[in-house]
């Protein structure tokens, strides 16, 4: 399918599905169905996150390609023209990753997928780019590399990172596809968010997605208490918000 009419397709499915959706909610009935699906085909990853957990999980068994395609089929036949976010861990931990990409975007599923960037040379940027994907968010925590390295927990990450960013840049040139930043605010980089905000638009690329820090997949209700990226004072980030820029 042409990539216009894809996404043509999914728009008005997701119009329809959202219009229902809030009928649904309303009037306690399951006639809507899902728009956006988010599905994590990995818990591997390479980088050691302060605001995550799963890197210190324990390797568990994954969905083959056969096995994934399967589900994109079966989700496609019931839901129609949606959206598919694919996340991890390091989503390109898998080296199918591309694979099973560009089989959901010949099935008509308009594709999105979060990374971290290390994995991501310029051959590699291309083939995520031949492979079809609608978007592509690249997490970045810091205008300065100290401030990402720290949060992320490798040295060097940040430059890497940023090689990944232009290394897509290059090759999604023309192609439709979105590139665009990831940050979680916390405490250590709350102080950087404008100037990452001047980064994208000096470099082009679509938007920034700022995510709240929250409690990773351990549900622990005490997390905030445990890691140092929560805020000291609640009311200097208020007004912080709230200041001009």
């Amino acid at each position: 399918m042409h990539k216009r009419n894809r996404t043509l397709a999914w728009a008005f499915n997701q119009f329809v599905n959202r219009s229902l959706q809030g009928w649904a909610y309303r009037n306690d009935n399951g006639l809507a169905k899902p728009t956006r699906i988010i599905f994590c085909v990995t818990l591997r990853c390479n980088i050691k996150c302060q605001q995550c957990a799963i890197w210190r999980m324990p390797k568990t068994e994954e969905l083959t390609t056969s096995e994934w395609k399967k589900v994109i089929t079966d989700l496609r036949s019931w839901v129609g023209p949606c959206r598919i976010q694919l996340a991890g861990g390091e989503t390109f931990m898998r080296r199918d990753i591309t694979d099973i990409i560009d089989f959901a975007t010949r099935q008509g599923v308009l594709t999105g997928v979060v990374t971290n960037g290390t994995m991501i040379d310029p051959p590699m940027a291309q083939k995520i780019v031949n492979s079809g994907l609608g978007y592509i968010h690249v997490s970045v925590d810091g205008i300065k590399p100290e401030t990402h390295d720290e949060i992320r927990g490798i040295p060097g990450l940040h430059a890497r990172t940023m090689a990944a960013v232009n290394a897509l840049l290059d090759a999604g040139r023309g192609s439709g596809m979105s590139i665009s930043l990831a940050t979680v605010i916390n405490r250590k980089n709350m102080n950087e968010l404008v100037d990452l905000v001047h980064l994208v638009d000096r470099k082009g690329l679509d938007g920034i997605i700022f995510n709240p820090l929250g409690p990773t997949i351990d549900s622990d209700p005490d997390w905030y208490k445990k890691t140092d990226l929560w805020f000291d004072d609640l009311c200097v980030m208020a007004a912080w918000s709230e200041s001009p820029t």
